[in-house]
């Protein structure tokens, strides 16, 4: 019997929520420890590269073997920190388990809008995201993910993390992929980080003020946009062929 974990609860918000340890950690722990006692033959556990420790530019970030809440940022990342270190010791344990990494997900099959990613992509196509800020960060193409999940399952080995990473794209880059797609002009403008970091907390407040809503730019997206994003899948590539598609054709397939 093969289990793969993929339930998370992600958020870019900046006000705590208890669902997102409650789902992250304390529901992986017990997904774990039900298919230790149930004799579960092969795990796969779905992290996200934003459990592994940051890494400072230029550094090529790779697999580690331990995790820590305390080395990473965000609510959310630290939730997948924390998840990630309770399946690295339930290896230890004996289960059959590997993890795997994706960076930012994006593709195709999200009908009802629930990625966030998706959603941001689908602003720019729009016009409502009509220019961009600086920044950039790696996004894969979920059929990648999907694909390579099964493939870890087959061949990845007990106890050892996989990063499934894509390409590394700036948001103008990004963003002219899209408004070439739609058939309108390509943009140089690229608002400075240092203003976007400044209005995020008065949007992110204002947007749920009056929608309820969590904006797309929040505090700790615009953060993420500026930390280390270069990944290498080599390891992933090496024990099971791990090979990502071009980020164009993701981007269109997003759309």
């Amino acid at each position: 019997m093969t289990l793969i974990h993929c339930a998370a609860f992600f958020t870019v918000a900046t006000k705590y929520n208890p669902a997102v340890w409650e789902t992250n950690v304390t529901g992986t722990n017990n997904i774990m420890d039900l298919a230790l006692s149930c004799g579960v033959s092969r795990v796969v556990y779905v992290s996200s590269v934003h459990a592994i420790p940051e890494r400072s530019f230029p550094e090529i970030i790779s697999e580690v073997d331990s995790f820590s809440p305390e080395l990473v940022h965000g609510q959310y990342a630290k939730s997948k920190a924390a998840a990630a270190q309770i399946v690295m010791d339930y290896a230890k344990k004996g289960l059959n388990v590997s993890i795997v990494h994706p960076s930012g997900i994006i593709g195709p099959g999200d009908i009802k809008l629930k990625n966030h990613l998706i959603r941001t992509l689908k602003a720019m196509e729009s016009g409502k995201i009509p220019v961009a800020i600086q920044g950039g960060y790696d996004f894969v193409d979920s059929r990648d993910v999907a694909e390579d999940i099964l493939l870890c399952e087959e061949n990845g080995k007990p106890g050892e993390c996989y990063i499934l990473n894509g390409h590394y794209i700036t948001i103008k880059e990004m963003l002219n992929i899209i408004r070439e797609i739609a058939g309108k002009y390509k943009t140089d403008i690229e608002l400075p980080y240092g203003f976007v970091k400044t209005i995020a907390p008065i949007a992110e407040r204002v947007s749920l003020l009056f929608s309820n809503s969590v904006p797309l730019f929040t505090p700790y997206s615009v953060y993420t946009l500026h930390t280390n994003g270069f990944f290498s899948h080599e390891k992933a590539n090496r024990e099971f062929g791990y090979s990502p598609r071009d980020i164009e054709e993701s981007v269109r397939a997003s759309l």
